[in-house]
């Protein structure tokens, strides 16, 4: 397929293959392994980490987790959800309570947020 000016590529399992002057390769469960073009092969560590042809790791943050700052500053927590998705606990590096969050039958419309 061409869009007069670029030409793209895709496999059976209508997973894109190339990009002008990109190419992508697959693993046998349909994951993407790498990314070539001009300024190199970028690696695909599983469908959260990568490694550019800089020598550069991106770890791609859960949805679950919040970080705050920046660089050596920068404090991560971690939210975990009930059933219906609701927020109910926020926790450290550590596994501690940071905030928590209560409910009861009688306040599960007002829920309020104690910290720990």
């Amino acid at each position: 397929l061409s869009n007069g000016t670029q030409a793209y590529g895709w496999d059976g399992e209508n997973r894109l293959l190339s990009a002008a002057a990109v190419t992508f390769v697959y693993g046998p469960d349909g994951t993407r392994l790498t990314k070539t073009s001009g300024v190199g092969t970028t690696l695909y560590l599983g469908a959260d980490i990568e490694l550019s042809p800089a020598g550069i790791w991106t770890k791609y943050v859960h949805a679950d987790a919040v970080i705050v700052g920046s660089s050596g500053a920068a404090v991560t927590t971690w939210l975990t959800r009930d059933h219906s998705q609701s927020i109910r606990l926020r926790t450290d590096a550590a596994g501690a309570a940071v905030h928590q969050s209560t409910c009861s039958s009688a306040t599960c419309h007002a829920c309020r947020q104690i910290s720990t």
